[in-house]
C-alpha cells in the first residue's frame, strides 16, 4: 500500500512529476558490461527533482550519490541487500537527502555540465554550435 506504479510522462515533464515522491531506488545489477558503468539518466532525474535515492554498488553512481549526500548505497546486489538499505530510511533522513538533492539540481544540470563538456575542449562553445 505505500508502493505505487504512476503512468508515464514526457521526458521533459519528469523532474516535476516525480517532485510528489520522496524516493527513487536505481538497482541494476551488473549482469553487462553497460550496467557495470551505468550512469543513467534516471540519477539525474532523480536529482533535478529532489528525491533521495536509493543505489546499488554502481562505482559511477556511487561517486556522485556519496559527493553530494543524496541517497543510500546497498552494500550489494541482492533483494536482502536492498531490504537493508531501505531499511535504514527514516522521515528525517529522507528529508535531509531531498534537501541535499535541492542543493546538487543546481550543479548537476544540462547548463552546468553543457559548460564543462565545453570546457574539456578548451572552448566556451563548439565550432558551429549553436549554443
Amino acid at each position: 500500500e505505500r508502493v505505487r506504479i504512476v503512468p508515464p510522462v514526457p521526458t521533459s515533464e519528469i523532474a516535476r512529476a516525480i517532485n510528489e515522491f520522496d524516493v527513487e531506488i536505481m538497482f541494476f545489477p551488473p549482469v553487462t558490461e553497460n550496467l557495470v558503468y551505468a550512469l543513467p539518466n534516471k540519477l539525474f532525474e532523480a536529482i533535478q527533482g529532489r528525491l533521495a535515492v536509493v543505489i546499488g554498488p554502481s562505482a559511477s553512481m556511487v561517486e556522485i550519490v556519496e559527493q553530494t549526500s543524496i541517497g543510500v548505497v546497498a552494500t550489494g546486489w541482492t533483494a536482502s541487500n536492498l531490504a537493508d538499505a531501505l531499511d535504514t530510511l527514516t522521515p528525517e533522513s529522507v528529508r535531509q537527502m531531498k534537501l541535499n538533492a535541492n542543493r546538487a539540481a543546481s550543479e548537476l544540470n544540462a547548463e552546468t555540465e553543457k559548460e564543462h563538456f565545453f570546457e574539456s575542449f578548451g572552448s566556451t562553445k563548439l565550432s558551429g554550435s549553436r549554443g
